[in-house]
């Protein structure tokens, strides 16, 4: 069994980071809005999280 090894995260990182959550959040909005353009739910997109 492979080793997990946890670190805490450092400024270099955040551009990383933020990458990833912006693509995260993109897909869920595609999957739980479609091409519905103009609405906005803040469960699925927080307000600024791009």
């Amino acid at each position: 069994m492979g080793t997990v090894k946890i670190e805490k995260a450092n400024i270099e990182d955040a551009f990383i980071l933020t990458g990833l959550k912006k693509n995260v959040f993109d897909s869920e909005k595609e999957r739980w809005l479609g091409n519905q353009d103009g609405i906005v739910d803040h469960n699925i997109q927080p307000p600024g999280y791009a």
